[in-house]
């Protein structure tokens, strides 16, 4: 039943750990498009180094668990091994410093012992040993505080990129130098707390109280302050009693018999025969921890800066739209007789019944330019130059133009406060640059005022709709309708009474039919007048606009710079990704 659960978990891990990778990969690519902001060019190269970390612990589904021994010198890592191996002398152990030289990957098969040390390199040794428990690899490493550290800093990296499991060996007598745990810190950092066993040797050179209870629980303590993860209680050993030949020198035997390298060896075993999976997911949900830590941690100290930059160039970019609105709206062709005209016509064509043929008419006798009275007007010559304009403006270019100019101003103005910001949020310094500015207001400006003309003309249409709906229609057609069917109605019915009504009476209903038609088109041209004002067509029109393009500046995607900052702010964005499960 247990191999059958575990055989179940593995695909689960594994879909896991494929799924953490796909986050990372996404984060990195994420970091690769922000050529502006400065700390991303480092912290891609780590997103980089963790995403192939990662992937190096999917690959590792058939491999046995590494089990990786670190510690400064004189800890008795070498001697650990050995005692490790049934007490035979497989590692070289002494007094002189550094023992090792080199890593040494020792396990019970050769085969298995030589493919990690090929995945080591360098000058890694793959030693069989016969007493190491089965399904596990055990690689000793060069002390991490000798006159050679530095020399063999890049071996002892090189394994812990490897390991599963990281045993941490400290001399009992002096566990708390600062520096032993200091160099561990960057090392253990990578891994899940119940990854890393803390192993105290030596513990018979204590008394025999010294090396349990509260002791220990202090030591574990100050190691998890100084690396920031929890850890499993230490197991306090004496190697050197488990080797066939001891050799204690004189006056250094046992002080007692306390020794708990027994439980070490089982829990050892234990993660070697099982749960392998679901320790190499952890240790990747750490790394992927640790990345994410580092990027918050990045743009937390810049997030103010940048999100004050973010403030001053929205209020800079709406006090350009408002200055660059402002030209257009003085912009010369917008006459007011136009507006009207345009109004009336549109109304005009949406119209029906006898209303409809009276506002027809009247908008071809009055239309500026292409009616009768706008050719008899002296204004004719204007009017038909204005006449080509489809919008109510009559050279849209030229006060386009003049608009975004009037914004590029309001943005230059704005901007050496906000570039300050933005370097001080990591942004590259070339963004003080003026034309920075010139080019974004270029890029924003002009696509968005173009569209200006086009609103003041939907707004016509939006207003001439609302005149034209029917229920308006109905009530001002109804007075006209009511008349003729009066009229008509009377004339049927003097008809069937034998009565035929003169002449004048259809003449007289005519006359009233139209006088009630014309009060009820000078109505509804009351009506339309303050709708065909171009000051409140333009009001309309401008605040449908402005909260358009608001909308349009809040996801502007045509320029890299204002991009930039919203992926930055939104950083570390990607999905949470799979949780720890529950244990």
């Amino acid at each position: 039943m247990r191999g059958e659960a575990l055989g179940a978990a593995v695909p689960e891990e594994a879909a896991r750990l494929e799924a953490i990778a796909a986050e990372l990969a996404a984060l990195e690519a994420r970091l690769g498009k922000l050529s502006l902001w400065r700390p991303a060019a480092g912290l891609r190269a780590l997103c980089a180094d963790t995403l192939r970390a990662v992937r190096s612990i999917a690959a590792r589904r058939e491999r046995p668990l590494v089990a990786v021994l670190v510690g400064p010198s004189g800890a008795g890592k070498s001697t650990l091994v050995n005692a490790f191996a049934g007490g035979e002398e497989i590692a070289a152990a002494g007094r002189r410093r550094p023992t090792t030289e080199r890593a040494a990957v020792f396990a019970s098969s050769a085969g298995e012992a030589e493919a990690v040390a090929a995945l080591l390199g360098g000058e890694a040794a793959a030693i069989p040993a016969a007493g190491v428990p089965a399904g596990m690899v055990l690689v000793d490493t060069p002390d991490t505080d000798s006159i050679g550290a530095e020399r063999h800093r890049a071996a002892v990296d090189r394994a812990v990129e490897e390991a599963d499991l990281l045993l941490c060996v400290f001399d009992a007598e002096n566990p708390k130098r600062r520096d032993a745990v200091d160099r561990l810190e960057p090392l253990v950092r990578r891994f899940d707390g119940r990854s890393v066993l803390i192993v105290v040797n030596k513990c018979d050179r204590l008394d025999e109280a010294e090396s349990r209870g509260a002791v220990l629980d202090d030591f574990r303590g100050h190691l998890a302050a100084a690396w920031g993860i929890a850890l499993e209680p230490p197991l306090a050993v004496s190697a050197r009693r488990h080797l066939r030949e001891p050799a204690w020198d004189p006056g250094a035997e046992p002080r007692h018999g306390g020794d708990r390298f027994a439980e070490l060896r089982e829990r050892l075993a234990a993660a070697a025969a099982g749960g392998r999976a679901e320790r190499r997911l952890e240790n990747a949900l750490r790394l992927r921890e640790l990345l994410f830590a580092e990027v918050e941690a990045a743009l937390a100290a810049r997030r103010p800066a940048l999100e004050a930059a973010r403030a001053l160039l929205a209020r800079a970019q709406a006090g350009a739209l408002e200055q660059a609105l402002a030209v257009l709206e003085r912009g010369e062709g917008f006459a007011a007789g136009e507006a009207a005209a345009l109004l009336q016509r549109k109304v005009a064509a949406a119209w029906s019944g006898p209303l409809g043929w009276l506002l027809l008419l009247w908008s071809r006798l009055s239309g500026p330019g292409d009616g009768i009275l706008g050719r008899l007007a002296p204004w004719r010559a204007a009017a038909r130059r204005r006449r080509a304009a489809r919008f109510p403006f009559g050279d849209t270019p030229a006060a386009v133009g003049e608009a975004v100019r009037a914004w590029r101003l309001h943005l230059l103005a704005a901007w050496p406060e906000a570039a300050e910001r933005l370097v001080a949020g990591g942004f590259d310094p070339a963004v003080r640059d003026p034309r920075v500015a010139e080019e974004l207001a270029e890029r924003q400006a002009a696509p968005l005022l173009s569209r200006f003309p086009g609103w003041v003309e939907e707004t016509l249409e939006a207003t001439a709709r609302r005149f034209a709906a029917w229920p308006v229609q109905a009530l001002f057609n109804a007075p006209v309708v009511g008349m003729l069917g009066w009229i008509g109605v009377e004339a049927v019915a003097s008809f069937f009474r034998g009565r035929i009504l003169p002449g004048d009476y259809f003449t007289h209903g005519f006359w009233a039919t139209l006088l009630v038609g014309l009060l009820s088109f000078t109505v509804l041209q009351i009506a339309l007048r303050p709708a065909g004002n171009p000051r409140r067509l333009l009001r309309r029109a401008r605040a449908r606009f402005s909260a358009a393009a608001a909308r349009h500046l809040a996801r502007l995607t045509d320029h890299p710079l204002p991009v930039e900052i919203e992926e930055v702010l939104r950083l570390p964005g990607a999905p949470a990704g799979p949780p720890p499960q529950g244990r």
